[in-house]
């Protein structure tokens, strides 16, 4: 059995997931202190935790971006591993692809 692969179909798709999260703009209202909920204790309450919501959707968007950058890297130095391997190189490979599991269930959690 032969394992067949597409090195530039690699670097495609890495390169689309690296730019899943390039337009970060959704995000840049999440930013913004809500409007005004009103000067009473309640009201301020609420303000703070929409405002805790926005805070943590936006670093959430931010450690996505990341992850799918620092995937985009390892993919694309995966393919360019395969298209030097020899004998020697998959052990480097196997390092590689091993590294990437490790990094996407760091960024995961």
């Amino acid at each position: 059995m032969s394992t067949k692969f597409d090195p530039d179909a690699i670097k495609k798709a890495a390169g689309e997931l690296g730019a899943i999260m390039d337009d970060m703009s959704a995000f840049a209202d999440l930013k913004t202190p809500a409007s005004s909920a009103g000067t009473f204790e309640v009201a301020k309450w609420l303000e703070r935790i929409v405002q805790d919501r926005s805070d943590g959707v936006s670093l959430h968007a931010e450690h996505l971006q990341v992850a799918l950058e620092n995937m985009e890297t390892t993919l694309t130095q995966i393919a360019t591993d395969f298209e030097n391997a020899d004998g020697e190189n998959a052990e480097k490979i196997k390092s590689s692809i091993a590294n990437l599991q490790t990094e996407i269930n760091k960024d995961i959690s």
